[in-house]
């Protein structure tokens, strides 16, 4: 028996990837997505493309090629994810969208538009809008 990931607490499974969010030992509160190309036989950290904290993680999509994740940056901002999209191997991961709404449960509000390849809708707030803009039409 050995173990892959320490810390490993959440795991999902979105074929050919195996993902693992571990906690942050010294830092509790944080946690580092680890991503699997090859059904968990070697694990790599997700990569990506800004060193803030990383506070959870969610796959909302992996149909089209790419991995979109959606990552929870902070207490301040813990309605809202910004959406990360991968590269070809799955774990390096580019900014798609910032501050998209996220609803009860934690999903974000980012969904694939079935019938058109490459389509994505999304409800996002702008950064700058103040809490008064947001509530009454704020929402782009």
């Amino acid at each position: 028996q050995s173990v892959l990931i320490p810390h490993g607490n959440r795991f999902a499974v979105h074929p050919p990837y195996w993902f693992v969010a571990a906690m942050n030992p010294v830092e509790e509160l944080e946690v580092k997505l680890w991503v699997s190309p090859d059904r968990g036989a070697t694990f790599k950290p997700a990569s990506f493309p800004y060193q803030l904290s990383e506070r959870s993680y969610r796959v909302v999509d992996s149909k089209e090629g790419s991995v979109f994740v959606q990552v929870a940056h902070g207490e301040r901002d813990r309605q809202f994810a910004n959406v990360y999209m991968s590269g070809p191997d799955g774990r390096r991961f580019s900014l798609s969208l910032r501050r998209v709404v996220k609803d009860y449960k934690g999903v974000s509000d980012f969904e694939r538009i079935n019938g058109a390849d490459g389509v994505y809708i999304a409800n996002t707030v702008d950064g700058d809008a103040s809490p008064e803009a947001t509530l009454f039409g704020g929402i782009q």
